[in-house]
């Protein structure tokens, strides 16, 4: 392939060329594999032994770590819902985790697709800390936590807590077990006991709805922030808006008109 024209050539691990090649096969010292999770959960971290989905892509992963050069080496990750793009994705808290695990297998560059709709996925905090991982990816754990708290900090105000505890209640990786790039809204919504169905727990969206609007009731917002929490709280609306209980069409219309309102105001 061409190893004495100075060129290197990309091929991805992905879909249907997911394996590593057996019987002694070797990458030639052109060639870039780029390694996709497609097929992993983005609820646990990439090497938790414990998921089962993601135990046979770490796998993978560490085999193509052996047959190919370190600086050879680049991975392919959705930092997205692909299945809602307005859902935040569930990665957050197991970010600082899975960069420690390219650092594992020598990993030289990453691709992260993660930034798709303007509204709903906490979109701004998740380009905030990957930026800072790929600075610096062998920051400690109490760093990354450091830079997370700092950032909604400075973008919600002292509203702040109550989207950190929206952020660990949605992603509660024992309430909503394994995910996949296309998991759908309800997932995140549902109790252990509705697992399998695709119902939504209406208590638990009350709960979520709950720190929202405590979050909107502080009096120290700025303007910014407050337009902050209203384009942040856009996919809640929309989850509660598509499962919203038999009972007042208003109450329900009135819903309608807040997002369609939020979402030509913030280009959503």
């Amino acid at each position: 392939l061409y190893p004495d024209r100075g060129v290197k050539l990309i091929t991805y691990a992905y879909q249907y060329t997911h394996g590593v090649p057996g019987n002694g096969y070797t990458v030639s010292d052109n060639v870039i594999i780029n390694f996709c999770f497609d097929k992993a959960c983005y609820n646990h971290a990439f090497d938790d032994p414990d998921c089962p989905k993601n135990t046979p892509v770490a796998a993978e992963l560490r085999e193509w770590a052996k047959h190919c050069k370190a600086e050879n080496l680049y991975v392919y990750e959705y930092a997205y819902n692909c299945g809602d793009n307005y859902l935040p994705d569930p990665n957050l808290f197991v970010m600082w985790e899975n960069f420690q695990f390219y650092l594992e297998c020598g990993v030289n560059g990453i691709l992260s697709e993660g930034i798709t709709a303007r509204g709903g996925e906490f979109d701004s905090l998740r380009a905030y800390l990957r930026s800072k991982l790929v600075w610096n990816p062998r920051m400690t754990e109490e760093k990354f936590n450091t830079l997370m708290e700092e950032f909604l900090a400075d973008y919600y105000g002292d509203a702040a807590p109550y989207m950190a505890e929206y952020l660990k209640l949605f992603c509660d990786g024992e309430r909503v077990s394994c995910t996949d790039m296309y998991t759908p809204m309800y997932t995140f919504y549902q109790t252990v006991e509705q697992r399998g169905s695709t119902n939504v727990s209406q208590e638990l969206l009350d709960q979520c709805q709950a720190l929202f609007d405590k979050a909107f009731a502080v009096e120290t917002l700025t303007e910014a922030q407050r337009e902050h929490l209203e384009c942040t709280s856009i996919h809640l609306l929309m989850v509660r808006y598509s499962y919203f209980p038999k009972g007042d069409r208003n109450e329900k219309k009135e819903l309608y008109d807040t997002i369609i309102a939020w979402r030509e105001k913030y280009g959503v």
